[in-house]
């Protein structure tokens, strides 16, 4: 009943189910045994029932905070040298798919905020999109969804990650140089909600998928 006792203790001295079943076996008759055992588990589900939702109840909520404690484990704990993450920024592929996305994400926000400002005609921007289901569900001129914000602090963090970790590279040595620890909590920080703000946005995605996905599929 206690978890990895009996790899370190011999396994007749601890309380586990197949011991009291032995016990139950080698006493009494099967007729007995029944008999006995009856109560003994309904006395058990009593008892055990409510603390296994409990055990589950409490780590189902893994799956809302193990993505964060990884991102922490990734970023914030990063065993890497100051000088290696600000290489992978500068230049890792990764972070340049990173780069090319969040253009994209700029891009589109600039092109809402200037139709909802009035600064570029509607109907003949609209008339460029290929999809029209595109634009009813993600531009909406009109109206701002908390994930556009999201999504947008996420792409300026990026070039702001991009335009420090160029400038401390330069500054790691030499005369007036930045303090290495200081520099790897910059990036790790900023790194760290720059991540939480993506998984926060994906999992919004992910719930609008899956709750359209049952909705098709009920019946």
């Amino acid at each position: 009943m206690v978890p990895l006792e009996t790899v370190y203790i011999k396994e007749d001295y601890i309380l586990t189910g197949r011991s009291i079943w032995k016990v139950i076996g080698e006493t009494l008759s099967d007729e007995d045994a029944y008999i006995f055992v009856c109560p003994l588990v309904l006395f058990a589900i009593v008892g055990f029932i409510p603390s296994l939702f409990y055990r589950i109840s409490f780590k189902a909520t893994s799956l809302a905070y193990a993505p964060f404690v990884w991102v922490a484990h990734t970023t914030l704990q990063s065993a890497a040298s100051a000088k290696l993450r600000l290489e992978r920024i500068t230049k890792g592929e990764l972070e340049k798919t990173r780069r090319w996305l969040s253009g994209f994400v700029a891009t589109a926000l600039a092109v809402k905020f200037a139709l909802a400002r009035g600064w570029i005609d509607l109907t003949a921007a609209l008339a460029q999109f290929p999809s029209k289901t595109f634009v009813q569900s993600l531009l909406v001129p009109n109206v701002w969804f908390w994930w556009q914000f999201t999504l947008g602090i996420d792409a300026l963090m990026t070039f702001c990650l991009l335009y420090y970790a160029d400038a401390a590279l330069a500054r790691l040595e030499g005369v007036g140089a930045w303090r290495e620890e200081s520099v790897t909590k910059t990036i790790s920080t900023a790194s760290f909600l720059r991540a939480s703000l993506g998984i926060v946005t994906m999992s919004y995605f992910f719930y609008v998928g899956l709750t359209s996905a049952l909705r098709l599929h009920r019946p």
